[in-house]
């Protein structure tokens, strides 16, 4: 039956992240929708307006909810190595416990919209490079400190550990063992900072 006006929407919002998750914008129809949200099409209209609108407010939902997770694992690592290695083992574990392996939703999104819709493909383009501008600002402080031992700049690196994490995503979602995914973190972690144990 489905839901009366009053719903939480985050809620139902999580619903509709989950079936673009699964299945693509495009492939994801309204009926699609209203099963997943247990809302009328004409409530899911009324609260969000179209299934475009739906998808940017989503993608705002998706990258608050990853931000806050991301940020809070940085702050509770005790150094920024540690910081990049928690949140790609952390990728690396929600990848190989998930019966589906769905990858990253913007990057996963960004493939299938970069050429049909230029709004969408130019909003998920700049959540992407806020991302590298954080971790641009992350390697900086580590630069001070003199544990970052690549001499390239901040901006080029803070690139690298991106494609990192879109490498790990795209192995992820084609099963690729765990012990894998964990080595090429491994390599890229020791290619930006250095060896964890140099010998003295």
């Amino acid at each position: 039956m489905p839901r009366p006006s009053e719903f939480v929407r985050e809620d139902v919002m999580e619903s509709a992240m989950i079936l673009f998750w699964e299945k693509g914008y495009q492939a994801t129809s309204m009926s699609d929708l209203s099963r997943a949200m247990d809302l009328r099409p004409g409530s899911i209209y009324g609260a969000f307006g179209s299934k475009h609108e739906l998808l940017m407010e989503l993608i705002e939902f998706y990258v608050e909810k990853v931000a806050e997770k991301v940020q809070a694992t940085f702050a509770e690592a005790p150094s920024e190595r540690e910081g990049f290695r928690r949140m790609f083992h952390s990728m690396i574990g929600d990848m190989v416990c998930d019966e589906k392996p769905r990858g990253c939703l913007l990057i996963n999104l960004l493939i299938e919209l970069s050429t049909i819709d230029e709004n969408a493909a130019a909003r998920l383009r700049s959540h992407l490079d806020q991302k590298r501008k954080f971790f641009e600002a992350i390697l900086a402080v580590a630069r001070q400190k003199g544990t970052l031992k690549n001499q390239s700049s901040d901006h080029d690196l803070a690139l690298f550990l991106m494609g990192t994490v879109y490498s790990i995503r795209v192995m992820g979602k084609a099963r690729a063992p765990r012990c894998e995914l964990e080595i090429f973190c491994d390599q890229a972690l020791e290619h930006v900072f250095g060896p964890e144990n140099p010998v003295e």
